[in-house]
């Protein structure tokens, strides 16, 4: 039996022809590894794209939203404002008009969230607001149009609503755009907590009532 003393250099030994391996080997690994860089970049600058087009869409139907906003607040209590604006949307074309953009928009704006900066578009409370002015009428639409529609919107709001409730905050402001009127209406964290039951429940089909 050979003793192990012997055996063990020869087990470990290196030979000149893996040493002459060696340079296509790490010309193989760089190759590898720019290519990974490469692909990096291209994604990182994908996600600053999204980014971008994120802060240029949230510039976009400010009057829009303000004639929406100013049509809530202006609602009395009683039966839940979201749902007085239905009819409101139904007998007023500029409202309708209002109402659909604002609802296409917050879905193209879901459909593109970037993967990287989140935090700035999940804490845009404003597409809450828009789902708690808007919600009723937007399940209303789905039930005419199919279970796709707005499903971006839904998912974007419902992700929004969860980054708010992560928030050190007892309630939000739905701000009235009139100010000589200034009937803002509060939302509470059982509120927001709503939204998120509501909108899961409207995508998986159940009802919440």
């Amino acid at each position: 039996m050979t003793p192990l003393f012997v055996k063990f250099p020869t087990m470990f030994a290196v030979t000149s022809s893996d040493y002459s391996n060696w340079p296509s080997t790490l010309l193989a690994a760089g190759a590898v590894l720019g290519e990974l860089l490469v692909a990096f970049f291209i994604w990182y600058e994908v996600e600053n794209h999204r980014l971008d087009r994120f802060l240029d869409a949230a510039e976009q139907l400010q009057k829009e939203r303000e004639l929406l906003f100013s049509n809530y607040c202006a609602l009395v209590e009683g039966l839940p404002r979201n749902e007085q604006m239905i009819a409101l949307i139904q007998v007023d074309d500029k409202l309708r008009e209002a109402a659909n953009a604002n609802i296409r928009l917050m879905s193209r704006i879901g459909a593109g969230l970037p993967r990287l900066h989140r935090k700035q578009p999940l804490g845009w409370l404003v597409v809450v607001y828009v789902w708690e002015v808007l919600g009723p009428y937007a399940i209303f639409r789905r039930r005419l149009a199919g279970s796709t529609y707005a499903e971006d919107f839904l998912r974007y709001a419902q992700k929004s609503a969860k980054a708010l409730l992560k928030q050190d905050r007892k309630e939000w402001t739905v701000f009235d755009p009139n100010q000589n009127r200034k009937c803002d209406v509060k939302l509470s964290r059982a509120r927001i907590e709503s939204i998120v039951e509501e909108i899961d429940s409207e995508l998986n089909g159940r009802s919440v009532r």
